[in-house]
């Protein structure tokens, strides 16, 4: 993606000092984009390009698509904290956009929802709104768990069984907000209320869930697109019609005439012409994990550790360094994964009770209030004096008080600044310590709100002291490496590969070659184009060799495995479970109703689907590491293989370029460009590859809520919850023990790692070939290029004036290529 405008930020701040956003590479880069685009538009001057059978047609497509060149690729950044924080405050800030990210606070439901703020680019307009639904399994689960939660407050024989106060506390949050869902979607239903979801005869409760699925379904006919389109699209016109269009996703309908949309909504994507997300950043707005059912706490854990390259934990700052969210979030992020901890209303400091305490800075806050109180009695005395005043002597005092009223402003921005830059250190020192060094960034959104367009002479001062700029900042940061690398890899190898297929078909012809020679051409270059289809083209490539050695790995020691200790497996996790009979029933129930993840002090170190994945994990997390590592010298294998092939073929027409030295020179450069262009394709697909194997590893293996094995259990704790009254405690015991030892839960492990590896790497793996391909087949374009079929005369002899204006205009081209990756190399070495 090119950065067009070095301020381009709002209110001109200037764009991170990251390489990427360099303006001499920018302007570098822009110039090129330029040039070829030039390039393009001659190429259309001449017939040839409009006949698809031509090489000149190809070439064409090839020059407008590097011309449009945009990086792709995004990186995102969730932000996640619990409700009431001021998360969606930041958001706002840093899009620069007043109250697009709602708040909980203003009665909307929308921070259930994971919402992603995206760049238009050319792809969307701006502000589209893109709404992903739920499907009917999906809405399922969700009302079956929404239902559980009111239940287990407000039915009396489940909430007996809450044990502690803290529970009852706990389970009172997450009623309330499932309540709150439910009478969403079904306040215009006469019969829904408390008294009927929470109902206690026997088998009340799937006859209650049966009803509420016939009414989702009868209410699915408000969804936009029809009761079944699972995706919707809304183009708006501006900013306040967008807002509007959240408003009908994310809030319940004003006229409470439809049930509401946003409980059976998964994703929503708004699309902004924002200057942050420009860069490609992602900003994504994650619920908090607290006080939300199990079916949201899992799916915004696994948008958390499968699409955010970067976390930022959002809290206030008076309550930071206490709270639990913070070490909870930090548990359920990936090991490796970047985390910030951003510190909100940094301003909202007393500087009375700063006075009153012991710090460094208390004697000199004693001393401005003095001061600041000073200047009031100033004032009042002077507006007093003012009321009897006239002519010149009012004036006189009219400067006066204009001049008093400066140096208020200017003793309370010291002030200010001094008791928000105190705290803010010391916050930052102290998270920083308890968190590993953790990045800590203390903001403002009210100050920024404040002065954002105010022209006075301290806006700036406080604009800065927000610290908005600084964290804007800072996640321009975030893309910017990805950026460099696809920058640099289109500079330094796909333009110049392109430029000399370019200069290719326009020195066609340009060598004097008699017969002899001709003959002696065309079987060396039939030698060299059938050893790049043997190498790249052929079943017995290293790529699909590769993809086969690493998919017999993953059936051979993983599958295999799995199968050989299915019924050993199953026999130790029902030993596991009658460990768990001797329980307290109230803190059997408690694990149950908490999905297995429940941590009390007494079982601090237990957690049901991690005992459960104990034994596979032992097994199968050293094959796991094989493979991955297998994967990642695979890398440096085929890289190197690629090297030798090309340095093969280069050294048998070096042997030859006497026959066509212009030609064949040209080609030899090209084809080093083209090897550096696989090379950069390898890389990219096994690093995706690879972190896709990492996360996959991480959800076989493990406990977490949004885990292959709690998924799997689920259905029994959803049973065991069911479970209510005399008997209870056995019947759940029961359920658990009876789904470990008929589920076949072992073989629907066997096939969601199955499922779950084939996601990860048959479309990958295809892509690449595919990408490789394409280079392959423009470098034995290239090949055939050199000298015509015999009987037939080169395109660039049909168009000989085209073929020297592209020659001029290539060379042109190189020389501003060469500028750039000059500007390229300093920034990357400094």
């Amino acid at each position: 993606m090119e950065v067009d405008d070095q301020t381009d930020a709002p209110h001109h701040e200037p764009l991170s000092s990251a390489p990427i956003y360099n303006s001499q590479l920018q302007n570098g880069l822009g110039e090129v984009k330029n040039l070829l685009g030039e390039i393009a538009n001659t190429m259309c001057l001449s017939g040839l390009t409009d006949d698809p059978n031509t090489s000149l047609h190809k070439l064409h497509n090839e020059t407008k698509k590097a011309s449009e060149f945009r990086y792709p690729e995004t990186r995102t950044v969730g932000l996640i904290g619990d409700s009431g924080v001021g998360k969606s405050s930041v958001i706002n800030s840093l899009l620069d956009q007043a109250n697009l990210a709602r708040s909980s606070r203003d009665g909307s439901a929308c921070t259930c929802v994971v919402t992603e703020f995206r760049h238009s680019g050319n792809d969307h307009d701006a502000f589209t709104i893109e709404a992903e639904f739920m499907n009917s399994d999906e809405v399922k689960e969700l009302l079956e768990e929404l239902l559980q939660s009111v239940r287990q407050f407000h039915t009396d024989s489940l909430y007996q069984q809450l044990r502690s106060a803290e529970e009852q506390a706990s389970c009172r949050e997450k009623s309330d907000r499932a309540w709150e869902a439910l009478e969403s979607l079904f306040n215009n239903e006469p019969e829904m209320s408390l008294e009927y979801v929470s109902r206690d005869e026997e088998g009340a409760e799937l006859a209650i869930l049966n009803q509420l699925e016939r009414w989702a379904l009868l209410g699915s006919a408000h969804r936009p697109g029809g009761p079944n389109s699972l995706e919707y699209t809304a183009v708006c016109t501006c900013l306040d019609e967008c807002k509007q269009q959240l408003d009908t996703l994310t809030a319940d309908s004003p006229e409470g005439n439809r049930p509401a949309l946003w409980p059976f909504i998964k994703l929503i994507k708004v699309y902004l012409d924002a200057p942050i997300l420009r860069t490609g950043l992602v900003l994504a707005d994650l619920p908090g994990l607290r006080d939300m059912n199990y079916a949201r706490v899992r799916a915004t854990e696994q948008y958390l550790n499968h699409k955010c390259d970067e976390v930022f934990i959002v809290t206030n700052i008076a309550r930071c360094i206490t709270d639990q969210s913070i070490p909870d979030i930090i548990s359920r992020c990936r090991e490796s994964q970047p985390r910030r901890i951003i510190c909100t209303r940094s301003e909202d400091v007393s500087p009375e009770e700063t006075a009153r305490g012991q710090s460094r800075i208390a004697l000199r806050v004693r001393e401005m209030n003095q001061g600041i109180e000073q200047i009031r009695e100033q004032q009042r005395d002077a507006s007093i004096r003012k009321q009897r005043a006239v002519g010149p002597e009012r004036t006189q005092i009219i400067l006066e008080e204009e001049t008093l009223r400066e140096r208020m402003k200017a003793l309370n921005l010291e002030r200010t600044h001094l008791l928000v830059q105190e705290r803010n250190t010391r916050i930052t020192r102290e998270l920083a310590t308890k968190y590993l060094n953790e990045r800590v960034f203390c903001v403002s959104n009210s100050l920024y709100g404040e002065y954002r367009d105010d022209p006075q002479e301290h806006a700036e001062a406080y604009l800065q002291l927000s610290g908005v700029r600084q964290l804007r900042s800072y996640c321009q940061l975030v893309p910017a490496d990805a950026q460099l690398r696809a920058t640099s890899a289109f500079l330094q190898h796909q333009v110049p590969a392109h430029l000399m297929s370019l200069r290719q078909w326009a020195l066609s012809g340009a060598d004097s070659v008699t017969v002899e020679k001709a003959a002696t051409l065309r079987r060396v270059l039939g030698d060299v184009e059938a050893a790049l289809r043997q190498n790249y083209m052929s079943r017995e490539a290293p790529l699909p060799t590769t993809q086969g050695s690493v998919n017999r790995l993953f059936d051979q020691d993983i599958l295999n495995s799995i199968r050989n200790r299915d019924s050993a497996w199953t026999a130790h996790s029902v030993r596991v479970s009658e460990e768990w009979r001797a329980w307290h029933h109230m803190t059997y129930a408690a694990w149950c109703r908490n999905y297995g993840t429940y941590r009390t002090k007494a079982q601090a170190h237990c957690c049901w689907n991690d005992a459960l994945i104990q034994k596979p994990r032992d097994c199968l997390s050293p094959v796991w590491d094989q493979i991955i590592d297998y994967l990642e010298s695979s890398v440096r294998t085929l890289v190197s293989e690629t090297s030798r092939t090309f340095r093969r073929m280069q050294r048998v027409l070096a042997e030859h370029q006497n026959l066509a030295p212009q030609a064949l020179g040209n080609l030899l450069t090209g084809l080093e460009a083209r090897q550096k262009c696989i090379a950069d394709e390898i890389h990219d697909a096994f690093a995706n590859i690879v972190h896709h194997m990492c996360l996959i590893r991480r959800d076989v293996l493990f406990g977490h809520a949004s885990s292959v094995m709690t998924g799997l259990m689920r259905s029994a704790y959803i049973s065991c919850n069911r479970a209510s009254g005399t008997g209870s405690d056995r019947i759940r015991k029961d359920t658990i023990c009876d789904h470990l030892t008929h589920s076949r839960l072992f073989a629907n492990y066997l096939r969601i790692n199955r499922q779950m590896y084939q996601s990860a790497t048959v479309a990958s793996f295809d892509a690449l070939e595919q990408k490789v391909h394409e280079q392959v087949q423009m470098a034995i374009r290239d090949v055939q290029a050199v000298v015509a079929a015999d009987g037939e005369a080169p395109e660039a002899e049909q168009a000989p004036a085209l073929a020297e204006a592209m020659g001029r205009q290539v060379s042109c081209a190189l020389e501003s290529v060469a500028r750039v990756q000059a500007v390229l190399e300093g920034l990357v070495s400094q």
